[in-house]
């Protein structure tokens, strides 16, 4: 079930309506039904890996308590269950194909396993529950079905923001209280996101799924048009889920982690990684950088933490080659940054510039969202052989079909469209790189309700419907 279809529509407005009318004994019966009807929708075999997944954690955490002295074995028990079983559905198939490969075997293998929807990110939420407990930050929950709640909660479960339990966990016991302006906040965001997916980042998408079905045939130009362009479709694709899941979080009473704080806005790889899919980011520097020893043991075992880091972060959005070597592109940027900084220091101070003037800062940006739009050349081919055709092709200005040819995926309409919603997202970024937002700005009703007509009535004129796009196909569902 998409956030975009009608069916949604009429699934939420019905779960508002229960959230604010039954009393408090009936709302972990509701929510849960409402997480499990919202996930079995998709596939009903998905639910009961999630209700294994849930019970295990739920019990293992109960085991560490009780048996103190066994805790950190329950810890490797339940984290490694949780993992072995991530391991097998998502990535055995990859890994087995690997070896064959080392091998020699000339055999290509697939196994076609049953990958539920969201089990990287719920996997993550249970497993970062358990090392809280392990480390005492948390003591393991009693109910039951509260902690069902957390671990199914739909607005999240599809695609993050990854939950934390002890931010999540202590909101389900707080009493149902109707706080108008927090709903109003939360449709506000929620409109915003689905205007960003339906206006802008479907209609991009129409662009790069053309040119990537061949892109052998388009000059190196267009091919670094359409690069550049798919740096901003998933970005508006994804911080439009995150939109739309901390708006509806927030119609419901809830508040779930920022996942996106105008990343592109960023002067640096590292800086760009704490405002991008923070959710994912904070759980790696928590529960692995950190506990591998992060910067606190010298310079090189520092930098084996970060490329360590970032390629198991590649691997985690997807078993192909190619999400390792955009992990580890990510993980070398910085590691470089590092190394370089004193040199591009002596450079400023040499050539008397101000590394933090105006200049600087606008140079700074644009180089960091040139080196993230290579790492998304691999992110998005289907094989290392096809990424570095594409970087070939544009590092030599090759041949091929040229910028008029953008004409056969978008019409004129469309292309001017994209031209006049693209700066009111720049400039909601803009804003939020200033550290200030458009959903905590205070509003007149007149103004609010005027912005909410201008959104509905966009999304229904100017959305993309209709054959060539699946508007329920959100980039991070696949992971």
């Amino acid at each position: 079930m998409s956030y975009t279809t009608v069916t949604f529509a009429g699934f939420f407005t019905i779960v508002l309506f229960l959230r604010y009318r039954l009393p408090d004994r009936a709302q972990m019966p509701m929510l849960l039904l409402a997480n499990y009807s919202f996930y079995l929708w998709a596939k009903p075999a998905y639910g009961f890996l999630l209700f294994w997944d849930t019970l295990l954690a739920y019990g293992i955490g109960h085991l560490m308590r009780r048996q103190k002295d066994r805790a950190k074995l329950w810890l490797i028990v339940g984290v490694g269950t949780l993992f072995a079983i991530l391991f097998t559905l998502k990535y055995l198939d990859f890994f087995c194909q690997s070896v064959l490969d080392l091998l020699g075997v000339k055999l290509t293998l697939s196994l076609q396993i049953l990958l539920p929807v969201g089990i990287s990110f719920y996997t993550f939420s249970l497993a970062g529950y358990l090392w809280d407990i392990y480390r005492g930050k948390m003591e393991p929950e009693s109910n039951v079905l509260q902690f069902a709640v957390y671990a199914s909660f739909f607005p999240s479960i599809m695609a993050g923001p990854i939950n934390q339990a002890r931010d999540f966990l202590p909101q389900l016991e707080m009493p149902v209280v109707w706080r108008p302006e927090q709903v109003k906040g939360g449709l506000l965001r929620f409109l915003w996101g689905m205007g960003k997916k339906l206006i802008v980042a479907d209609q991009l998408g129409l662009l790069v799924n053309g040119i990537y079905a061949a892109p052998g045939a388009y000059s190196g130009r267009m091919l670094l048009l359409t690069s550049v362009v798919y740096s901003f479709q998933i970005y508006f694709d994804f911080a439009a889920y995150s939109d739309m899941a901390l708006g509806a979080a927030s119609m419901l009473g809830f508040a779930l982690m920022e996942n996106f704080k105008a990343p592109y806005f960023s002067r640096n790889i590292q800086t760009f990684w704490k405002k991008w899919h923070i959710s994912l980011t904070s759980w790696f520097r928590e529960y692995l950088y950190i506990p591998l020893g992060g910067s606190r043991e010298g310079k090189g075992k520092t930098y084996r933490n970060i490329l360590l880091v970032f390629t198991i972060s590649g691997l985690w959005h997807g078993a192909a080659v190619t999400f390792l070597v955009w992990g580890l592109l990510n993980g070398l940027y910085q590691v470089v940054g590092k190394l370089s900084y004193p040199v591009r220091q002596r450079f400023y101070r040499i050539l008397h510039l101000n590394p933090d003037g105006r200049g600087a800062i606008y140079w700074q940006t644009f180089v960091t969202f040139l080196l993230v739009t290579v790492t998304w050349i691999f992110f998005r081919a289907d094989s290392l052989s096809e990424a570095f055709c594409i970087l070939g092709r544009i590092l030599t200005g090759a041949e091929g079909k040229g910028a008029f040819h953008v004409m056969e995926f978008l019409s004129k309409r469309q292309i001017c469209l994209l031209l006049i919603a693209f700066l009111p997202l720049v400039l909601a970024d803009g804003f939020e790189a200033a550290g200030r937002s458009v959903f905590t700005c205070k509003m007149r009703p007149l103004v609010y309700w005027s912005l909410i007509i201008v959104l509905v009535l966009s999304i229904l004129v100017f959305g993309a419907y209709g054959p060539g796009f699946h508007a329920q196909d959100f980039v991070y569902f696949q992971f």
